[in-house]
């Protein structure tokens, strides 16, 4: 697991945040998975379905963590 933070959706003040920090960050999707593997958090910025559910249950149980931020 690399030290990178996953969004979930869209947030430009995340993203901005991130960037002034100079912390590594990519766009996740929840419902198919892409880009989930190489992140150690993950910050949801809305709702998500079953699929969304899912993966995320699945990286936690993996050892990563995930921020809630509506």
């Amino acid at each position: 697991m690399n030290l990178c933070a996953g969004i979930a959706g869209s947030s430009a003040l995340w993203e901005h945040m991130l960037q002034r920090e100079g912390f590594p960050w990519t766009h996740v999707d929840l419902t198919t998975g892409d880009g989930v593997e190489g992140c150690s958090v993950v910050i949801v910025t809305s709702p998500t379905d079953r699929a969304g559910l899912d993966t995320l249950a699945q990286f936690l149980h993996r050892g990563g963590a995930v921020l809630a931020a509506p």
